[in-house]
């Protein structure tokens, strides 16, 4: 971690340090920042768009700062973090299906470093280009409230609880989402020697602030368009990375790319299941940096915030047409029937990265006035189809040790084990005295590592035999070797309506789903994501998995829809299904 001077140094320069870093011996104002400085005017460097979105988070953030978990006391609002973020929705509104044109376009807006890179046997030398977006925080409007998500009960023996008491929600649901807060052992030990008390890390509620968007070009920007009129008639299609191409295909894209965070993404760790959801609530644009042939491209939803200077969200009891026409993130956006380079039929139409072109989203009931209770409404669906008493795991027979999982995972990582060793695991049961031992069945689905990898899975009986069969379930690199992650394809979030309730959501992106491999030591072995039939899993699991072809994110969904949620396809125009 850098020494204070080093950290406090960057944010001196963009004027967002608190009060009290600045000027020690004045008055903390800790809900107000000041104003970020107007972007300066560089020769040559032309503003086609400037806009600001007063933002509001709605739902707690989990970390956001320079260390993992852990909300940042000087940079409240980390600008590179929500860079990358808008970089995912980017590639998720698009149209490509080819990597190197993603890669293509991608750098000719968001820029990139120069190299040389091998392209099918022959070395291509790429020139850097610098970011024609320019983010920054204009100003924080109240830094949130730091507070631990929950705490370490003592026991009467003087021993802390091994689970913390939630201060959101309960273990199955928004606990569920939280474990990488959960102290380990130790430190719950070191804690009972020293005081007896131990929380989780702090978690920020309330944080709002206003974000600007620039988006510029650069002389050789024109000059490659000069160039392209001089060789030849207009052409139908601007080349990425002209100022035109700006104009017509990047600054829209953009837009639905920040529409899809507001609605999608979030702020900090853990966006994915929900937390650090946001709400927009006013738009402005700067119309003396803004080209007016830019302003009549801008996304339907921020044109109409932009005439009422509030966004519009829909009424928690909406029809289904107009929530799906409220989600019609690709209204506008040029290019999104093919890719402009490639044509892909319905089958290849699945990206190697989440795409929303055919992705569905699920509606929840609504919450009246309270975002987390939404929240905790979708999280606990999902710890109860994974892993509830009595439909991801048989139901404890004493105390609160867990039962037995009703899916596949556990037979899959002992047909593994036979196969990394060359024992026989139901023979090896036979000899042992443990009679209450499940049998293993032969299989290798793991239909949950769906929901996103590495998946670890382990025994609790701790026999010679299944000690050697914990482990954990990864993807692939298509190389022979394995990966540490795979992004979970499933979104939730709660969205907020005009009428003040909160409604939860899941959205499943598109995205190629590889055979993981299952690592047990330092050995591997492939594996099915897919278990058709429900093969090896036990009622009823094995019926969902059955009724959704042996796709556990499929066979969720319409768990959710069992439960009264609302699945709505959101096509896009580059989606089929």
């Amino acid at each position: 971690m850098f020494p204070p001077s080093r950290r406090e140094e960057p944010m001196r320069r963009l004027n967002i340090l608190p009060q009290e870093l600045r000027d020690p011996g004045a008055p903390a104002q800790p809900d107000q920042a000041p104003s970020a400085p107007e972007p300066p005017t560089v020769p040559g460097i032309t503003p086609l768009l400037q806009m600001t979105v007063d933002l509001e988070a709605i739902t707690p953030i989990v970390g956001g700062g320079a260390e993992t978990r852990v909300p940042d006391a000087v940079e409240p609002v980390r600008v590179p973090s929500i860079r990358g973020a808008l970089r995912d929705w980017w590639r998720a509104v698009g149209p490509e299906t080819a990597a190197g044109e993603v890669y293509e376009n991608e750098k000719s807006l968001w820029g990139g470093a120069g190299g040389d890179e091998d392209d099918g046997g022959d070395t291509a030398t790429h020139s850097a280009r610098a970011s024609r977006v320019r983010l920054s925080v204009v100003r924080v409007d109240n830094r949130g409230k730091d507070r631990p998500a929950g705490h370490y009960d003592a026991k009467r023996n003087g021993r802390l609880s091994t689970l913390p008491d939630w201060r959101f929600g309960r273990q199955n649901n928004v606990g569920y989402a939280l474990f990488p807060l959960q102290r380990d052992q130790d430190e719950r030990r070191a804690a009972e020697r020293r005081s007896g008390e131990l929380n989780t890390p702090d978690v920020r509620e309330k944080l709002r602030f206003t974000l600007r968007i620039e988006v510029v070009s650069y002389p050789e920007d024109r000059e490659e368009e000069s160039a392209r009129r001089e060789d030849g008639p207009h052409q139908a299609s601007a080349k990425p990375g002209s100022e035109r191409w700006l104009v017509e295909t990047a600054i829209p894209r953009l837009l639905a790319a920040l529409r899809a965070w507001i609605l999608f993404g979030g702020l900090g760790a853990r966006t994915t299941r929900g937390f650090g959801s946001l709400r927009a609530h006013t738009l402005d644009v700067d119309r003396t940096r803004t080209r007016p042939d830019v302003l009549e491209r801008i996304d339907p939803w921020l044109r109409e915030a932009l005439s009422g200077k509030r966004f519009r969200y829909p009424a928690s009891r909406a029809d289904r047409r107009e929530v799906r026409a409220f989600f019609d993130w690709s209204a506008g956006l040029p290019g999104m029937g093919a890719s402009s380079r490639t044509s892909a039929s319905p089958a290849s139409s699945v990206r190697p990265w989440p795409s929303l072109s055919g992705a569905t989203l699920v509606l929840g009931p609504p919450s009246r006035s309270d975002p987390v209770g939404a929240l905790r409404a979708i999280l606990g669906l999902l710890w109860e189809f994974r892993q509830g008493p009595g439909t991801g795991r048989k139901r404890p027979a004493h105390g609160n040790q867990p039962g037995r999982s009703y899916w596949p995972e556990p037979d899959a990582m002992k047909t593994a084990w036979e196969a990394n060793t060359g024992n026989d695991w139901n023979q090896d049961l036979a000899r042992s005295r443990d009679k209450g031992h499940p049998k293993a069945q032969d299989t290798r689905a793991v239909p949950r590592a769906a929901f996103g990898m590495p998946l670890n899975v382990s025994f609790h009986y701790q026999h010679r035999f299944d000690q050697g069969a914990d482990g954990s379930i990864v993807p692939p690199d298509g190389k022979g070797g394995t990966l540490e992650r795979f992004r979970s394809p499933v979104r939730l979030g709660v969205l907020p309506c005009s009428d003040g309730a909160y409604i939860p959501f899941a959205l499943v992106l598109t995205v190629e789903r590889p055979d993981p491999v299952i690592k047990q030591g330092n050995r591997a072995v492939g594996a099915k994501l897919l278990a058709p039939g429900g093969v090896a899993a036990q009622p009823p699991i094995r019926g969902h998995l059955a009724r959704a072809g042996g796709d556990a994110v499929l066979a969720w969904v319409r768990y959710l829809e069992q439960q009264g949620y609302q699945a709505v396809s959101l096509l896009g125009k580059g989606g089929k299904r």
